[in-house]
């Protein structure tokens, strides 16, 4: 892993757990330490590139040519000049383009980004969303003037677009005022991608409906809009045996249909991978080779963060993870367009952050499972701390190896 990652990822553990304790000096600490880590980046990035007019290469290190709606919003956003004084704040709308661009940062097709394998969608200008919660078209057989036997709606499912807020603080970086909107942008699509990725990551896996989507790992009740934690399912091996009656359930929809387990991805964190599966993952061949056990079962790994092993409860649960279907979840995030409060406001009143500027970013979120069989809750905790290697001995008591006899 990267330097960088690792400094990213310390900054993410830092800030989520000043979150979880409410400090708000801790909040305070781990916010700057994020942004500085991102301000750095930028700036080294800047140095590089800085005698660079190549408007692909510039593109092609995340360096976007703006239009002019976005020039204007950040030199109104970085210069102040929008009419009303620091003290009492201001908002700004974030022209849609800048959003579609984070958006893709979002989908980005990394091994450890959830977001790309699942059905994400931008969902900015749209009030309400239609969703197909079905894997085949709803139709029946009969006569040409037949009435029709079957509701094509059982399969849609209207969802709105403005639902759960989701906001990201943004410290003011005084060293980007002079490298003008170019590199401002690269640093506000940065850290919006760094802070809002990981919190649409925990959702997507282990979101519990209040104010926020109804994670993969709650059985979800489309007609009620409510869920419940689907309840564990042991594993105590990684074979095929262990996992035949979860895939026997994957395997059919809810209407009934059969359908592929292409695409089938678990989510683990890095703590209960390390403790759990780690030391089982592999296996020797008679030559000594490596092999996964999770590419034998057809199952993409993925490490991530997944907020399973953080609930609200008293003892915090250890050695759970999720394994699904990622196409069978749908997540909008949407923008909000026009009103009178804008996608950025800013103030200079964080008493936790004193002497600087806070941008906060808002923007809307929802999501829930497509169907409630594409899902599993595992408790992996049975694991043993490692297995043998898979090796079978062909020449016993029982069964020896019968060999042609010498001449005399």
């Amino acid at each position: 892993m990267k330097s960088t990652e690792l400094a990213e990822n310390k900054a993410l553990d830092d800030f989520k757990n000043a979150l979880d304790m409410e400090d708000n000096a801790k909040l305070a600490e781990a916010m700057m330490n994020k942004y500085k880590d991102i301000e750095k980046n930028i700036l080294d990035k800047f140095e590089e590139l800085k005698d660079e007019h190549d408007s692909k290469v510039l593109a092609s290190r995340g360096i976007r040519q703006l239009t002019n709606a976005e020039t204007e919003f950040y030199n109104k956003m970085f210069k102040n000049d929008i009419g009303m004084s620091p003290t009492q704040g201001g908002s700004l709308i974030m022209p849609k383009t800048i959003f579609d661009s984070v958006f893709d940062d979002l989908r980005e097709d990394t091994d450890d980004n959830p977001l790309a394998d699942i059905d994400l969608q931008n969902t900015t200008g749209s009030s309400e969303w239609l969703v197909s919660v079905a894997e085949r078209p709803v139709a029946a057989w009969g006569e040409m003037c037949d009435p029709i036997t079957k509701e094509l709606s059982v399969g849609f499912k209207v969802v709105n677009s403005l639902v759960n807020k989701l906001s990201c603080y943004i410290p003011y970086c005084k060293s980007l005022l002079e490298l003008g909107p170019a590199w401002q942008d690269a640093y506000l699509r940065e850290y919006l991608k760094l802070g809002l990725k990981n919190a649409l990551i925990m959702a997507f896996v282990s979101g519990n409906g209040i104010k926020q989507p109804w994670g993969a790992a709650y059985d979800y009740n489309i007609d009620t809009d409510q869920g419940t934690l689907k309840t564990p399912v042991a594993i105590t091996a990684l074979t095929r045996s262990a996992f035949k009656d979860i895939f026997k359930t994957m395997s059919v929809n809810p209407m009934g249909n059969h359908r592929s387990l292409q695409g089938l991805t678990l989510y683990v964190d890095s703590e209960t991978y390390y403790n759990y599966i780690y030391a089982n993952e592999v296996y020797y061949d008679l030559n000594g080779a490596e092999h996964s056990r999770f590419e034998r079962l057809g199952i993409k790994l993925c490490v991530c963060e997944t907020g399973l092993n953080d609930p609200d409860a008293d003892t915090p649960v250890v050695g759970r993870c999720l394994l699904g279907l990622p196409k069978r979840y749908f997540m909008q995030v949407a923008m909000k367009a026009g009103g009178s409060q804008g996608f950025v406001e800013f103030s200079d009143d964080y008493l936790f952050l004193e002497d600087k500027r806070v941008y906060k970013a808002k923007l809307f979120a929802d999501g829930f499972a497509k169907d409630n069989n594409a899902f599993a809750l595992l408790d992996v905790t049975g694991l043993a701390s490692g297995v043998a290697a898979d090796v079978r001995i062909v020449n016993t008591n029982e069964d020896p190896v019968i060999t042609k006899e010498a001449s005399v």
